[in-house]
């Protein structure tokens, strides 16, 4: 896909939670700091996570805190595409016409004035952790999903919480490299789609990567926004990205 606007924002992992409501407001503030950013044209892209737990779309017609968490982004009036992460898979058409934005491939590369942009959750390049990918597997299937969302709002409710408590649990004993992106993996990927820079969320270990493959990692938000902002001038992509406790200038050339 093609994209020409002034600036690019990027965030992931907000995890919204009504038991986060610091999170919640921080990311009403953000969207506001979007809309007030000089740029005459913007983009916006969520790489996944922007939920502790999405139990389906029809959640959004029996909860007036999903209704009042996403009144601003429906409301922004910029360009806002998502992709799925691995809390909010199940994130479907109605989701996107509420909100009115753009449901992306889970791997999406986007020319940006002449920058091959990879775009993704992250996720999937964690193959270390066998476990995890049987479950990814497991989830991603439309007939697990078909089944899941034939369940009352509250079974689902329920079983999105033993989910994430089993996660918790599960990631508490694994080793922290598991838990990150394997190299080969990425090797791989970067060969295959020949990107320029590749932008992910999901690991919260926020870095700005420059040797052998440019990579931008997100960070979470545990109070506080994480954002990346990029724009091209004089034909170098140049941006910064905001984590909880830092922030680094970016300067990527062709």
């Amino acid at each position: 896909m093609n994209i020409n606007t002034d600036a690019l924002f990027f965030i992931s992992d907000l995890h919204l939670d009504p038991r986060q409501p610091d999170i919640t407001q921080a990311f009403h503030d953000l969207l506001e700091k979007i809309k007030e950013h000089p740029a005459a044209t913007k983009a916006l892209f969520i790489l996944g996570d922007l939920f502790e737990a999405w139990i389906g779309d029809d959640a959004i017609d029996v909860s007036l805190w999903l209704q009042t968490t996403l009144k601003p982004l429906k409301e922004l009036g910029i360009k806002t595409y998502f992709i799925h992460g691995n809390r909010d898979f199940l994130i479907n058409k109605g989701f996107e016409d509420y909100c009115d934005i753009e449901n992306l491939e889970e791997v999406t590369q986007v020319n940006y004035k002449g920058f091959n942009l990879l775009l993704c959750h992250g996720d999937h390049l964690c193959t270390q952790d066998v476990e995890y990918m049987k479950f990814r597997t497991m989830v991603r299937n439309k007939e697990w999903q078909a089944h899941l969302l034939s369940k009352t709002i509250e079974e689902r409710t329920a079983i999105a919480q033993q989910i994430r408590d089993q996660s918790k649990e599960a990631n508490s004993i694994k080793e922290m490299d598991i838990l990150d992106v394997d190299p080969l993996t990425l090797k791989a990927f970067m060969q295959q789609h020949q990107a320029d820079a590749l932008i992910h969320g999901h690991t919260h270990r926020p870095a700005v990567h420059q040797d052998i493959y440019p990579r931008i990692v997100l960070s979470d938000w545990h109070p506080n926004a994480s954002w990346l902002e990029l724009h091209v001038q004089d034909e170098k992509l140049i941006g910064k990205l905001v984590t909880q406790d830092w922030s680094e200038d970016i300067l990527i050339e062709k």
